[in-house]
């Protein structure tokens, strides 16, 4: 650290130039190194428009730390310049998306909590909950609560609950914790103090809210791509889907200005071919998901009592037993 500040001393303008081929700075150096006093003594000279340097690919000294994990550096970065945590690398990612990227479980906790818990003009409940999911992913369950807690909508994410069926069951045991019974969700009296299932009685409770329509279409999961899906460009899907989008919002949008209500008509009119659902599979329903991680870990027996609480509401409150032949449902991939 002498001969930097030896160095630094007699041309401080070094300090912005970049030293590696990755266009890093001497800053994202000593944050690399881990190295709490030299990065210290480095934002001490710096202005806080030196400190959002980034290097070849977006990235800030701060999504270095977010890389390596070291919460004291990131500490010291946030004090000089809390900017760093909103500022995303050249593929959108924040210093958060990093951590969690990373499992680096201390360091997304206290991104986190400086950032407000996501409550700043940068944030959104599209990329709140694309953090959320990495999360889920990285089973930081715990900050994944706080998440879902402080902004509720992301708990209709169903992405999020079909990431915690996949979860193995010597971990999150899914039988005993929830029901749906009439699209509605119940729950045992006894609580388990499981970060996992406290985020997934969240979830449950609140899509167990919506309207009926929306709650299955959650359970179903995205339908499967088809044939003719897999020959389609990137543009000719997002083009079939915005279309589709259009026609959605000319036929349910009321008491709309002519002007505007003859562009929406002229969208629906057009001959581009509507999304085929009635061809559609779908073979990433929530129900199916868990019944296949339980039995990998343990015996049919145990699958069908899992099943068992969906198969039971979803029929009117009939017993499964009366209903027999449900439980050889198959899959739409099946």
């Amino acid at each position: 650290m002498t001969a930097a500040k030896v160095i630094l001393g007699k041309r401080p303008e070094l300090i912005r130039f970049s030293i590696t081929e990755s266009y890093e700075t001497v800053l994202h150096i000593a944050v690399l190194g881990e190295s709490p006093e030299l990065v210290d003594y480095l934002v001490s000279i710096m202005s806080k428009d030196d400190l959002e340097i980034p290097n070849i690919n977006g990235a800030t000294a701060l999504h270095i730390a977010a890389i390596t994990g070291n919460t004291e550096i990131a500490t010291i970065l946030i004090r000089e310049n809390n900017n760093l945590l909103d500022i995303p690398d050249h593929d959108g990612k924040t210093p958060i998306d990093i951590a969690a990227l990373c499992r680096k479980r201390d360091m997304v906790d206290l991104l986190y909590k400086e950032s407000q818990q996501m409550t700043g003009e940068f944030w959104t409940n599209e990329n709140r909950g694309l953090v959320l999911i990495k999360c889920v992913e990285a089973n930081l369950f715990n900050v994944a609560l706080q998440m879902v807690t402080k902004h509720p909508v992301l708990a209709t994410n169903g992405s999020v609950l079909r990431l915690l069926a996949r979860i193995p069951h010597d971990f999150l045991v899914l039988s005993p914790v929830f029901r749906i019974c009439p699209w509605k969700i119940q729950f045992p009296h006894k609580e388990s103090d499981s970060d996992a299932l406290q985020l997934l009685r969240f979830i449950l409770k609140d899509i167990g809210k919506l309207p009926k329509n929306e709650l299955v279409a959650i359970l179903k999961g995205p339908p499967d791509e088809t044939k003719e899906d897999e020959k389609k460009t990137p543009y000719e899907k997002e083009t079939q889907e915005a279309l589709h989008l259009l026609r959605t919002i000319s036929e349910n949008i009321a008491k709309m200005p002519a002007q505007i209500y003859s562009l929406f008509q002229n969208s629906a009119n057009n001959k581009t071919p509507p999304l085929n659902e009635g061809n559609r599979k779908y073979s990433s329903r929530v129900l199916f998901i868990a019944a296949e991680i339980v039995n990998c870990k343990h015996s049919f027996s145990n699958t069908l009592h899992t099943m068992k609480h969906f198969l039971k509401s979803k029929y009117g409150g009939k017993q499964p037993d009366d209903n027999p032949h449900l439980v050889w449902e198959l899959n739409d991939n099946s």
